[in-house]
């Protein structure tokens, strides 16, 4: 924490050294911003090896491409993007990519997504009643096309069209497996609290005897 106060400080002299690959400073910043950005890696991958590789290679891009950056963003925000991107990088190029997406903008299948029936704002005061730790495991366990649309649009903000871009799928497709995302996590948040109900209830049935 001590180490992005730092930098955050003097981030004008940092940006200077690392412009001339200052090796030191190079250093300096992966050691402030490697756990925030490895987070963000699991959060995508969901494999040890897979979320390390794509930090490295996200750190590679950042010195090379540090010059371009603008003090028009927090520099924080330009490192996740980055890495983000980094991450579908290596999403697409698995083999798998075009049968992992539902690629139809019709829903012949599934029917056009209703968002309303899937208010996050009927469930969410539930949900923040369990740990974050919990929460994200939950999230972990999406399906990965739908685990990484809900990690665009719900944690980091992209639109339905930046997601339909950046994956390459239509803005109905990225609608389709938010709404899934919502009614896979609602069911289980829902059954979460259904169960502490009931543990709690058999907990006081013996209590009382």
């Amino acid at each position: 924490m001590g180490n992005i106060l730092f930098i955050n400080n003097n981030e004008t002299a940092l940006l200077e050294r690392l412009r001339k690959n200052d090796s030191v400073a190079q250093r300096q910043l992966f050691d402030a911003y490697q756990k925030k950005l490895l987070t963000v890696c699991f959060r995508y991958l969901n494999d040890e090896d897979e979320a390390l590789d794509a930090l490295n290679r996200s750190f590679l891009k950042i010195f090379e491409k540090i010059h371009q950056y603008k003090a028009e963003a927090k520099l924080a925000t330009w490192l996740q993007r980055i890495t983000i991107n980094t991450c579908l990088d290596g999403i697409k190029a698995n083999k798998k990519y075009k049968h992992t997406f539902i690629q139809t903008s019709e829903f012949d299948l599934y029917g056009e997504p209703d968002e309303s029936h899937n208010n996050i704002n009927e469930w969410w005061e539930t949900a923040c009643t369990i740990s974050a730790e919990v929460l994200y495991q939950m999230i972990e366990e999406l399906p990965p096309a739908t685990r990484t649309v809900f990690n665009l649009y719900a944690m980091d903000g992209f639109t339905h069209p930046q997601i339909s871009e950046q994956l390459k799928i239509s803005t109905g497709t990225s609608k389709w497996h938010l709404n899934n995302a919502r009614s896979i996590l609602k069911e289980k948040v829902t059954q979460l609290i259904s169960n502490q109900k009931n543990n709690h209830g058999t907990r006081e049935a013996k209590d009382n005897r």
